[in-house]
């Protein structure tokens, strides 16, 4: 379980660092994960509001094989008053994160991510994050530790 936040200006496009200090705007959400055993499932619920003031739930699901990581999202939020064709539009699209170890000689921890919507429109979005805490702690929680205790490389 958890809560995030985030506070954002619309960037000045014309001025180097610059921000639009009138167009601002804030997401809020809970989140809750659950993570199956065999196969590796991930699964992430997220209710709040989101950036444009929707308010809704978004769910993912993700397969980790590996340290690969490949799901799709959903996003149910409520768009009755928005204009255009953002009226009663639900955010969804896929994603994978491939871990860089494989480029490398040594073990590292970083990861490339990628996804793919069918639309970038503004419902259902939260501000982009590098990664999220669950994902960077989850190896190291008790369970995870006793499940790959006698695992050999």
């Amino acid at each position: 379980m958890g809560i995030g936040g985030d506070y954002v200006w619309k960037r000045k496009p014309d001025v180097f660092l610059g921000v639009r200090k009138d167009w601002d705007f804030y997401d809020f959400y809970v989140s809750a994960y659950y993570m199956t055993q065999k196969p590796q499932l991930l699964f992430s619920v997220k209710a709040g509001r989101f950036l444009v003031g929707d308010k809704g739930v978004r769910i993912e699901v993700s397969r980790i094989v590996k340290g690969f990581e490949v799901g799709f999202w959903y996003t149910y939020s409520d768009t009755s008053d928005f204009t255009g064709p953002n009226k009663n539009y639900h955010d969804k699209g896929v994603f994978v994160r491939i871990p860089l170890r494989i480029f490398n000689l040594r073990d590292v921890k970083q990861i490339a991510s990628f996804s793919l919507a069918p639309w970038s429109r503004d419902i259902g979005q939260l501000a982009g994050r590098p990664f999220d805490l669950y994902r960077k702690i989850y190896e190291k929680l008790p369970f995870y530790v006793k499940q790959n205790a006698a695992e050999k490389e």
